[in-house]
């Protein structure tokens, strides 16, 4: 009898020891994210309370986002489970994400909500219009000078190579002429960004190069999100959002395992958040290219292994992107 005890007693603390070691490698998952697919929004805009219902596993912490960005200060939600609020400045459409950190991994999962209704129009860049090239010296700075005129616009701002520009005066945001400081040799691509009543966005870019300096190759200057895919079980879909900044690109695309993920809204060719449709299990190549003049480009991704965990990179062209 007390053997028996003895080797209870050992097989007890055995199995202990193997399930805290497996659980404190657990990614975080998240099991539901459910919500509305619309909302209703006046003809007066505003913002409406949007509200998806979660659950998750394996989370230290929860967070919302809306189109790529950190929603303000809330109350910290409970990383279990919970409703989850979004202010949803109307008329949209919008993308709701919730984001789950645990272990020292994060993982997210999205739906897009459209509204019904109708409010005050979108932003739209009717005119930027300025110096394809410029005459440098050395590394000096040299101001280049865009005209523009925007509808529905409440705000302009200028962007050089998808990082705002430092303290300036502020622009009419009807019309006007938005100065750029250009530090050459360049090239460098220049960006108007217009906001408007509703919280909606609105940008235009133009690649701007030093004379006799030919067309230049497209470089990816970042491409950063998770390193892990919260899968449930197989055939599920997660939505993973991947920030990107790119330099003398004409156009950007996604691709999953060098295919093209099919009819998506435009991407902005200087930066923004691309998000890959990820079916579960993998393993899964996710890739960014940035396409410039001349036929030249340049790519970078990430891949994924058959546990949903990125183990390494992809490059081609100039990558400067961590």
């Amino acid at each position: 009898m007390r053997i028996s005890r003895l080797a209870f007693l050992a097989l007890a603390l055995t199995a202990f020891a193997a399930g805290c070691g497996s659980s404190g490698s657990k990614a975080p998952e998240i099991v539901t994210f459910q919500g509305p697919s619309s909302v209703s929004c006046s003809s007066g805009g505003g913002t409406q309370t949007v509200s998806f219902d979660y659950e998750t596993k394996n989370a230290e912490a929860v967070d919302p986002e809306i189109d790529g960005q950190a929603v303000g200060a809330q109350a910290g939600y409970d990383p279990g489970s919970g409703t989850m609020n979004f202010p949803y400045v109307c008329p949209g459409p919008h993308t709701l994400t919730i984001s789950a950190t645990g272990n020292n991994q994060t993982v997210s999962k999205s739906a897009r909500v459209t509204s019904t209704g109708s409010a005050a129009g979108k932003p739209e860049i009717v005119t930027f219009d300025g110096p394809s090239t410029v005459s440098c010296t050395g590394t000096e700075t040299k101001t280049v000078s865009f005209q523009y005129e925007t509808t529905n616009a409440t705000t302009v701002d200028p962007e050089i190579d998808g990082q705002a520009v430092g303290a300036q005066a502020g622009y009419d945001p009807g019309s006007g002429t938005m100065n750029f400081p250009y530090v050459c040799p360049g090239p460098h691509t220049v960006t108007i960004s217009a906001g408007g009543a509703n919280g909606q966005t609105a940008s235009k870019s133009a690649t701007v190069e030093p004379e006799g300096g030919g067309a230049a190759t497209p470089q990816i200057l970042e491409f950063n999100g998770p390193d892990v895919a919260s899968c449930g079980t197989a055939g599920d879909t997660v939505t993973l959002s991947y920030s990107y900044r790119a330099k003398n690109a004409t156009a950007v695309s996604p691709e999953i395992d060098g295919q093209n993920p099919g009819a998506q809204a435009g991407y902005n060719p200087v930066h923004g958040v691309m998000r890959f449709n990820y079916i579960c299990p993998g393993p899964h190549t996710l890739t960014i290219t940035a396409f410039g003049k001349n036929n030249t480009s340049a790519s970078a991704g990430v891949e994924f292994d058959e546990n949903n965990r990125v183990t390494g990179s992809t490059s081609s062209g100039t990558v400067t992107a961590q």
